[in-house]
């Protein structure tokens, strides 16, 4: 199967683009819809963090996976993915080389 990439990075740019309307369509409580909200924004920027990562752009699979945590720090997807990059060294070598 020919990767896609054009195609998937497209599909994930409008995800984190359109995730943040998440809460719109949802008629739980105004806490429930931010948290949903959070929730749907996490995960398009970590589908967009294994999609950079496979692409070889590191930095910016790093910045997206930050994004994540930011918003779900405590969460068993995020802890998966990031523990995917950090053993690949995609995250940790992008930590360090900002810090040179």
């Amino acid at each position: 199967m020919a990767p896609q990439w054009a195609a998937a990075q497209t599909a994930c740019n409008m995800a984190v683009r359109y995730a943040p309307l998440a809460k719109l369509t949802h008629t739980e409580g105004a806490l429930d819809a931010l948290h949903l909200q959070d929730r749907a924004i996490a995960i398009a920027y970590s589908d967009r963090a294994v999609l950079e990562w496979l692409t070889t752009n590191a930095r910016a699979a790093a910045q997206d996976m930050e994004h994540t945590t930011s918003l779900l720090p405590v969460s068993a997807l995020v802890a998966h993915s990031v523990a995917a990059l950090e053993m690949r060294g995609t995250v940790a070598d992008v930590r360090s080389a900002d810090q040179r």
